[in-house]
């Protein structure tokens, strides 16, 4: 009876707590790995997302710079003239330039980012360095999302649209010809200035995109965001988010000089036009914008940098890292994660050899 009582007995005190000591070392152990698992979790996916935002940001500019410049059967802007709706009066793009004093008779929306903005196809590519500005003759098309980022740089790109269109009234459209040059011509009406010719003549509406940083994005204050301004019917522009939490865009543009072939120590510029001839489609060298040499000088490639900032601050997390790019040298030191992405692009409608 004695023997069986003391079998009955159970657990002693001390094997009780020797027990819940190991047991409570056990489950510190899983606590922690659980704890540090969900924070490299948690490191990761800002890693991801801020790598997917870069990726989609990159995705959405890359075809369009590469685009620039893309005017259906010639890549030569002298070749279009304007056609005046009121006195059919015919203009030679070169004399419709933003810095010259003659406007074209577009309506006043379509004026409303610059004088001549959208006629001024000469400058497929053109920029603002580390400002908010979309023609140098000044701008009425103030930023949205709580204004401009400071310091960040504008893009604006021209181009045709990739499909044939119908005439539209509505919209800036162009009339291009295969056989004959003489007969492109910027236009809006809701009938082609000549006769279409299937096969040789075709519409294609007039593109232009500006793209800047804004303070804001929609929806969320404080955060920037890359915006988009756009040529559409009416004509008029229009402003949209492309991608929130892009807080810098700088752009540098890779320039063909042209060549001196008469000798005279400057590149040649046989059709009066100011822009350089005997190009090839190479980059000698990378500019800012705004540099004076761009307004002879033809652009063949672009080179774009994003610096990308996550939407949330890390609690524990200090990012005191210096990015140095472009002409930028920022360091934030708050709580926020942030990737810097570049690209350089080509054109591929920049000219090449031709006077």
């Amino acid at each position: 009876m004695k023997h069986s009582l003391n079998r009955s007995r159970g657990f002693s005190l001390v094997e009780l707590i020797v027990a819940m000591t190991i047991g409570s070392f056990l489950i510190i152990g899983a606590v922690f790995v659980y704890s540090q698992s969900r924070s490299s979790f948690s490191l990761n996916e800002a890693q991801a997302r801020l790598q997917e935002n870069a990726r989609y940001v990159l995705s959405v500019m890359e075809p369009e710079i590469q685009l620039a410049g893309y005017y259906g059967f010639t890549n030569t802007p002298g070749d279009f003239r304007f056609l005046d709706p009121d006195t059919g009066t015919e203009t030679y793009i070169t004399n419709l330039r933003q810095d010259d004093p003659v406007f074209a008779d577009v309506p006043v929306d379509a004026q409303a980012c610059g004088d001549n903005l959208v006629t001024d196809l000469f400058m497929t590519v053109q920029g603002a360095d580390d400002r908010y500005d979309f023609a140098p003759n000044g701008s009425d098309c103030a930023a949205e999302g709580g204004g401009a980022q400071a310091g960040a740089d504008t893009l604006v790109l021209r181009r045709l649209s990739v499909d044939t269109a119908a005439p539209d009234g509505t919209r800036l459209q162009a009339f291009v010809s295969r056989l004959s040059p003489v007969n492109n011509l910027i236009f809006f009406d809701n009938v082609t200035p000549r006769p279409l010719v299937a096969g040789d003549d075709e519409v294609r509406n007039l593109v232009l995109q500006g793209y800047y940083i804004s303070q804001d994005s929609d929806g969320f204050d404080g955060l920037p965001a890359l915006r988009r301004k756009s040529l559409v019917a009416g004509p008029d522009f229009i402003d949209e988010e492309i991608m929130r939490g892009v807080e810098d865009m700088q752009v540098q543009f890779g320039i063909d000089i042209g060549d001196d072939r008469d000798g005279d120590g400057a590149p040649d510029d046989m059709g009066g036009d100011g822009l350089a001839d005997w190009v090839d489609g190479n980059a000698t060298r990378y500019v800012d914008p705004e540099d004076p040499i761009l307004s002879s000088a033809q652009v063949v490639s672009v080179r774009i940098w994003f610096r990308i900032r996550a939407e949330q601050p890390e609690m524990g997390f200090v990012n005191n890292t210096q990015y140095v790019y472009g002409s930028t040298d920022f360091t934030a030191n708050d709580n926020f994660r942030r990737i810097v992405v570049s690209r350089t692009i080509q054109l591929r409608n920049a000219r090449s050899l031709t006077g």
